[in-house]
């Protein structure tokens, strides 16, 4: 599996890296990228997931100008642009890795990545509701009972 791991400078690409290659030791090819240098978008592509470096690291650096949430903004466009999946990482020291280890796992087996929900899932009747499941309960009762009264 090859990892592409792209951030703004100071949001911790290098530590991630050395620590996900220590994680996964052979299990795994992690390189920092990004794709505004000659290791280009075609190359990335080839990479198998994507982490994006939070910006929720303190800056270590006195200059305080908004470079690194414009270079995030840019990379988020190219990378949204040429439609790479990304999943974005934050945390720090331990967490950060641990964050980017439950991506990885959920990237090699989704289905079993994620965890049961033990309660039964909210059920609200609205039409203006943004959850997808919820939504598509009240369109398939909807279709289901049309269908049902046009039965002889």
């Amino acid at each position: 599996m090859k990892i592409a791991i792209v951030g703004a400078q100071g949001t911790g690409k290098t530590s991630l890296v050395d620590a996900l290659r220590r994680a996964l030791q052979a299990d795994a090819d992690v390189v920092e990228c990004t794709t505004t240098e000659s290791w280009s978008v075609e190359q990335h592509r080839r990479c198998d997931m994507t982490l994006l470096m939070g910006l929720d690291l303190p800056r270590q650096d006195r200059d305080q100008s908004p470079q690194p949430a414009q270079y995030d903004f840019q990379l988020r466009q190219v990378l949204s642009s040429h439609a790479i999946a990304y999943s974005v990482v934050y945390g720090t020291g331990q967490a950060r890795t641990d964050c980017a280890l439950q991506a990885i796992a959920y990237h090699r087996n989704p289905s079993s990545s994620r965890p049961r929900p033990t309660a039964s899932p909210w059920q609200w009747c609205c039409d203006s509701c943004s959850d997808a499941a919820c939504e598509h309960r009240l369109f398939t009762a909807l279709v289901n009972n049309n269908q049902a009264s046009v039965r002889p």
